[in-house]
């Protein structure tokens, strides 16, 4: 089944704030800019990161978000990364 991503009115009714970031963190670059181009064309503030630890790196307490990985690898590695 195909779906299509959820209009900007319809975030708004769900309770999305596009004032947050989703930071996306995957190794694939290609993967990175797709799925930046789909959050950008809904309205919401992407930033992407080739690692966990990029992403750990640039990281900023004041900025509010959602984080989006490829579960199999990143996750490892900021598990590793907060041991």
């Amino acid at each position: 089944m195909i779906r299509t991503p959820p209009s900007r009115s319809s975030l708004a009714s769900e309770g999305v704030d596009r004032g947050q970031t989703v930071f996306v963190v995957d190794d694939d670059e290609a993967v990175r800019k797709a799925i930046a181009i789909l959050l950008n064309s809904i309205g919401l503030r992407v930033e992407t990161f080739a690692s966990a630890t990029d992403f750990l790196d640039s990281y900023r307490a004041e900025c509010e978000g959602w984080v989006a990985w490829n579960s199999s690898r990143c996750l490892t590695s900021l598990i590793s990364i907060f041991r």
